[in-house]
């Protein structure tokens, strides 16, 4: 008997990130990955051995070991060259290559430098960046310039325009305790460093 399992059940009320409509869901079918449409037609067919969900449409898929991006016709638009892949995200994703990360668009083209390791998107355009040596700051993605230098161990989110940062300590300082500061989108202090590390003294 052929074992089919659907990944996803309700397809009428499924999205994806930032309220993209799925058009095509992911099925399992004898260990092997494939997609079908809204009315359960088989689309693409289970040949890959790993595969992600559709997003901004294309589809990170694992064919003969490594990773690459097909479109919801299956055809390939970014050869499986790399050791794992993420989904798409405003036109952006990262990729493993060798063990290290790049950050690459729909073309496959590289657009961020190799030093950065992480990205988290705050808007469409900026995003938090993390060097390989875990240093945090703020990136316009597109113009590839430093927005708030890579300076702070930790930012968080940013709310009503501020947000709370933490203190880069070295590894070899690990027995310091980090201080707490408040910037704004500029990288302006607000509030200095000065608060010991602790989350429950400084909210937004």
């Amino acid at each position: 008997m052929v074992k089919t399992t659907l990944t996803i059940l309700f397809i009428s009320l499924s999205l994806l990130s930032y309220g993209q409509i799925q058009h095509l869901f992911k099925i399992t079918q004898n260990d092997k990955v494939g997609y079908i449409n809204e009315k359960g037609k088989v689309v693409i067919n289970p040949i890959f051995l790993s595969g992600n969900d559709f997003s901004e449409g294309l589809a990170a898929v694992r064919l003969n070991g490594m990773y690459g991006f097909i479109n919801e016709s299956g055809t390939f638009v970014i050869k499986p060259d790399y050791d794992f892949a993420t989904n798409f995200v405003h036109g952006l994703t990262v990729v493993y290559k060798d063990g290290e990360p790049l950050f690459i668009d729909k073309t496959g083209n590289i657009v961020l430098p190799k030093v950065y390791s992480g990205l988290y998107f705050i808007d469409t355009k900026k995003g938090i960046i993390t060097t390989h040596s875990k240093k945090q700051g703020l990136i316009d993605v597109y113009t590839k310039q430093l927005l708030i230098d890579t300076v702070f161990s930790s930012i968080s989110d940013f709310k009503n325009g501020v947000s709370i940062v933490y203190e880069y300590i070295k590894p070899t300082q690990k027995q310091k305790k980090k201080r707490v500061g408040v910037i704004d989108s500029t990288g302006k202090f607000i509030v200095p460093f000065g608060l010991k590390e602790t989350r429950k003294e400084v909210s937004l």
